[in-house]
């Protein structure tokens, strides 16, 4: 990602912090920078200190939402007003999409996607340059060096470690590894973002049930569909959409006979991080 000669400097906002570790990982692999925020207040505060090419805009967010955040921007006086946008969403619907396109943004990516799908919206946002800085090449060249050697010592243990895949229970590993480019540092931050995550979320959807409030727990399913989609579990996915659906429709009895399955689709998930953890360190 170079822009007018310099890396791309992208500001992302989202207030799931595995999409957070997963945008921040692709962008630094295809060589760009970026800053991360939580909302859209912290979005505007952001875009008033500091120069942006543009911005990666979770539609869902606390305090003040994606669709607020790009209505306000666009009202904002100066270049500013005009910085690129592109809407990220989980709802990935045409309805949703076609209000987010009228409000101003440039391009719509729905969640969860892959690193080829997050390159794709941003080069039709942004004119990348096609030449790469020499100094660039060079480091480039290195790293190609250094990446081929690992993947010789990484084919010579493979045949005795793909064994390990059939032990995973909810993550579908080489959907995983395209999203991830999984190696032990970054397998270590991600199971403590994602255990972190899923016990946030899983008080959430306690607290929902004792209250009895539909449109927290469809708030807090939408989190838990976001979370294990980018952790490329399906089946899960499919559980917690079907749960914010129901609870949409006020249908709570419904929606928490489903909770039990939920949970422990979120363990097993965690359970997974371990078994590839202990093949990567």
């Amino acid at each position: 990602f170079y822009y007018n000669g310099k890396p791309l400097n992208l500001l992302v906002a989202d207030d799931n912090d595995v999409n957070l570790f997963l945008v921040e990982s692709i962008i630094t692999r295809f060589k760009g920078e970026c800053q991360t925020v939580r909302d859209g207040i912290e979005v505007i505060d952001s875009l008033k200190e500091n120069e942006f090419d543009g911005i990666l805009l979770d539609i869902q967010m606390p305090r003040l939402d994606g669709m607020e955040t790009l209505k306000q921007i666009r009202k904002m006086s100066g270049d500013i007003s005009r910085i690129p946008i592109i809407a990220i969403s989980a709802f990935a619907s045409e309805e949703e999409k076609k209000k987010i396109i009228e409000a101003g943004a440039q391009q719509y990516l729905g969640k969860p996607y892959f690193p080829k799908d997050l390159h794709k919206a941003i080069s039709s946002v942004f004119k990348l340059d096609k030449e790469i800085p020499e100094t660039v090449k060079t480091q480039k060249a290195s790293e190609e060096t250094k990446s081929i050697s690992s993947d010789k010592n990484m084919n010579n243990t493979n045949n005795n470690q793909e064994s390990f895949i059939t032990n995973l229970k909810r993550i579908d590993y080489p959907d995983f590894k395209v999203r991830i480019n999984p190696d032990s540092k970054s397998i270590l931050k991600l199971e403590e973002i994602y255990n972190r995550r899923a016990n946030i979320l899983d008080i959430d959807v306690d607290n929902s049930i004792n209250n009895n409030d539909s449109v927290k727990l469809r708030e807090t399913a939408h989190s838990i569909k976001g979370l294990v989609g980018m952790m490329s579990a399906k089946e899960s996915w499919e559980i917690a959409k079907e749960i914010e659906r129901l609870a949409s429709e006020g249908k709570m009895q419904e929606a928490i006979s489903r909770i039990g399955e939920l949970r422990l689709h979120l363990s097993e998930i965690s359970e997974d991080l371990k078994i590839i953890k202990s093949h990567l360190i």
